[in-house]
């Protein structure tokens, strides 16, 4: 069973660190984790954005958005860690992995296309077979994870609070592979609400 505790609105913590990021093969393919040390902990990454990054160890200074504890199923018990959730980074340099770092990241990491997405995208799936051609959903639950190739028209309504989110759910149709032009809208209400 998968369990989070659901952050509570802060104040966001700027500091410096060091984000460490391994590539794991799952049977889904490779997918990358991380693990940013800083004066205040030290906390597991997990996040579409890493996926650009090369593995590495990369100084800089990090936003965190918020720390959560997280517990998962792995290797028939539970694993427990703290999460941290960023909205933003900026790096200053990177160095290779030794190979004692790199067996230091959990070999039974999760693979996101085992867990909600991959059930998500085979619904999506079934739909589509079904002759469906429009996609009601919160943005929060396509922000990772799916290709929503066949939805190049995404039309958001009550975003959020989480920027970093909004910007995830609004790339779902902006993938490898998109052969339509893609159109982004968002609604609002005038005068904005408070």
């Amino acid at each position: 069973m998968d369990s989070t505790v659901a952050p509570r609105a802060a104040s966001l913590i700027i500091v410096p660190g060091q984000l460490t990021l391994r590539t794991i093969r799952g049977r889904n393919g490779p997918f990358t984790v991380g693990r940013l040390t800083t004066h205040l902990g030290v906390f597991e990454v997990k996040d579409a954005e890493l996926e650009q990054y090369p593995e590495g160890k990369y100084d800089g200074e990090f936003v965190i958005r918020y720390i959560y504890p997280k517990a998962y199923p792995a290797g028939g018990g539970m694993r427990f860690e703290i999460r941290a959730n960023l909205d933003g980074m900026t790096l200053s340099g990177i160095d290779k992995l030794s190979r004692d770092e790199a067996r230091g990241f959990a070999s039974q990491d999760v693979d996101p296309l085992d867990g909600e997405a991959s059930r998500r995208e085979g619904w999506i799936a079934e739909q589509l077979d079904r002759g469906i051609n429009v996609l009601i959903t919160n943005s929060e639950l396509v922000k990772t994870g799916l290709d929503l190739l066949e939805f190049p028209t995404i039309v958001l309504l009550q975003s959020g609070y989480h920027l970093y989110s909004l910007q995830q759910a609004e790339r779902r149709s902006w993938r490898i592979g998109q052969k339509q032009p893609v159109k982004v809208i968002y609604l609002g209400s005038r005068p904005p609400r408070r």
